[in-house]
């Protein structure tokens, strides 16, 4: 019986495994203890930097908003043409991109994917 149980269970890989640990037991304190300290440093940094964390990822989303509408407008000419999309004869008309802009803005802000 103990037979097939070691066999199934592969019990002198997992032995080996926790001889590894017992082994090296110093290390994996130590690295604990570093891990620990970092993360009470990230705690401490978050506290006294929370407010320029918030505002700077405020700033940075307005300024990739405004540089995609910088883009858009220098892009523009006068026309809608979209070649990976098969509107209408690959024109859109002025309500038509209005409504994919806003559900494009919707989506974004929605799923925060900027």
């Amino acid at each position: 019986m103990w037979a097939k149980i070691k066999s199934s269970l592969n019990v002198d890989n997992i032995t080996q495994h926790l001889h590894d640990v017992k082994t090296t037991w110093i290390i994996l304190l130590v690295a604990a203890v570093i891990a620990f300290l970092i993360g009470l440093m990230t705690i401490f940094m978050m506290k006294c930097c929370a407010p320029l964390l918030v505002w700077g990822i405020i700033l940075c989303y307005l300024m990739i908003v405004i540089a995609f509408g910088f883009l858009f407008y220098s892009k523009y000419n006068g026309s809608y043409e979209i070649d990976s999309l098969d509107f209408i004869n690959n024109q859109l008309s002025d309500n038509e991109s209005a409504l994919l802009g806003f559900i494009f803005i919707y989506l974004t802000l929605r799923f925060k994917l900027i």
